[in-house]
């Protein structure tokens, strides 16, 4: 749970391998231009991507009501991985192809993945914010234009900013965003830990409890949320 980049890169039409790999390596450039120019944290080295977990993909197998997925392994391609900055999960970029159907023990599964060379992943930002507002909008920028760094490639990019920034670059819906994801992270995990501490429970740990204005965010999210909340905590209660 928490604020998120969610982005789609699609090479359209058909590309050689060489032709893909070529195209991440250019990427792969222009991202060392902006690591060092916006001071992120780091930059690995490309890497096929059949070895990288990141890649992998999972389709539905069987009947919806199911719930049943099996895993899609990239059949080749390349990525590469952005450390952003503290608190703020990697981001990892490339492009992949996958095969058209998996074997699963009821027969051929269709990956739906499509053809061609693609990547959909994601990055949590919300917890680089434990570190600063500032921290927070230099690393959820940077996803962004990261992603968006593979455009003038020919490459179409999709973006779902769950913090509002994208695509009008609104720093205020961002800052309202992210105080309320915040809040409502608080809330919970401080409705959990009463639970646990009352009933004598294994602890109660997540990243929000390191926030340097937890209880502000805690009370905000319980005036705003708290009938949800108490009810999950009613619900995790052990029963007397």
């Amino acid at each position: 749970m928490g604020l998120t980049i969610h982005y789609r890169l699609q090479l359209p039409g058909r590309v050689s391998l060489t032709g893909a790999h070529a195209l991440v390596t250019t990427a792969h450039r222009h991202a060392a231009q902006l690591v060092t120019r916006r001071r992120l944290r780091g930059l690995s080295d490309l890497m096929p991507a059949t070895e990288s977990p990141m890649a992998v993909r999972y389709t539905r197998v069987g009947p919806k009501r199911d719930g049943r997925w099996t895993a899609v392994e990239p059949l080749e391609g390349w990525l590469f991985t952005v450390d952003v900055g503290e608190g703020c999960e990697p981001a990892t970029f490339g492009l992949c192809r996958y095969p058209p159907t998996v074997p699963t023990a009821a027969g051929p599964a269709r990956t739906r993945c499509g053809t061609g060379w693609h990547l959909a992943t994601f990055s949590k930002t919300q917890y680089a914010s434990l570190h600063g507002w500032k921290h927070f909008l230099v690393c959820h920028r940077a996803v962004i234009d990261l992603a968006l760094l593979w455009s003038p490639l020919g490459v179409t990019v999709e973006i779902t900013d769950e913090g509002s920034y994208w695509p009008g670059r609104s720093v205020r819906s961002l800052r309202t965003q992210i105080d309320q994801m915040n809040g409502i992270v608080a809330g919970l995990a401080g409705a959990l830990k009463d639970v646990s501490d009352d009933a004598d429970l294994a602890p109660v740990q997540s990243p929000v409890f390191a926030h340097p204005h937890f209880e502000r965010l805690e009370a905000e999210g319980v005036a705003r949320h708290g009938d949800l909340m108490e009810k999950v905590a009613r619900a995790l209660r052990p029963s007397p």
